[in-house]
């Protein structure tokens, strides 16, 4: 919810009052117009097309990289995060690790 006189933002819980009003000037609360399901559906679409794609190319070139599958159980995660990251060796000044 954004106020229509001044711009002030209050979070959705001003939603449920009967005639929510601004705290600051008293205005009229309206809802943002790119608050709604499409512009978010569409906001996820651009992540998974432009960010999502990009990050995961430039980290998988690592040889640090490795991948887990976090649908596991949550004992199958950690044990094969432990069996990945032990296989990996022992962490260089190349990686990041300072030691």
């Amino acid at each position: 919810m954004i106020c229509d006189d001044c711009g002030n933002r209050r979070g959705r819980s001003a939603a449920r009052i009967r005639r929510p009003a601004c705290a600051k000037c008293g205005g009229l609360l309206v809802q943002r117009a790119d608050d709604n399901q499409a512009v978010v559906i569409e906001r996820l679409k651009v992540y998974h097309r432009q960010f999502r794609a990009a990050w995961s190319s430039n980290y998988r070139v690592r040889p640090t990289f490795r991948s887990i599958d976090g649908a596991q159980p949550p004992d199958r995660v950690a044990a094969d995060l432990g069996r990945r990251r032990f296989a990996a060796g022992p962490p260089t000044a190349a990686a990041g690790v300072q030691g």
